[in-house]
């Protein structure tokens, strides 16, 4: 909230607007990863044009845009991986370590999904 006021001067001008907003963003966005919210925040102002400050729906639905394509990179990085072990000859170490990273990012993320279903 405090980058969309920074971003927004004109919007929020006293301190109840500020804790009406604070309190409404931060029950409606309860269930959303925290990381994405922000990225979708950040931007969100720095490709703006309207002068407008951002909705609810706007960020999340931006967040929702963010999770999916570093997923679909992640996906392609994995794709672009060579499979470990193949015909007996072992993956290099450093391809071995970040092949484990991403399918432990990958299962950390399927967990996630399943607690917060109907969430991003």
């Amino acid at each position: 909230m405090t980058a969309i006021r920074a971003a927004y001067p004109n919007y929020y001008r006293n301190q109840a607007e500020i804790d009406d907003a604070i309190n409404l963003w931060a029950e409606m966005l309860a269930d959303d990863k925290a990381e994405y919210i922000a990225k979708a925040v950040k931007d969100f102002i720095k490709n703006d044009s309207t002068g407008f400050p951002p909705t609810i729906g706007q960020i999340r639905s931006r967040a929702k845009d963010i999770r999916i394509a570093e997923l679909e990179r992640e996906k392609r990085e994995r794709d672009l991986l060579p499979e470990p072990d193949v015909k007996g000859i072992p993956m290099p170490d450093e391809l071995r370590e970040k092949f484990n990273a991403m399918l432990e990012r990958m299962k950390v993320e399927v967990r996630n999904e399943k607690k917060h279903r109907g969430h991003f």
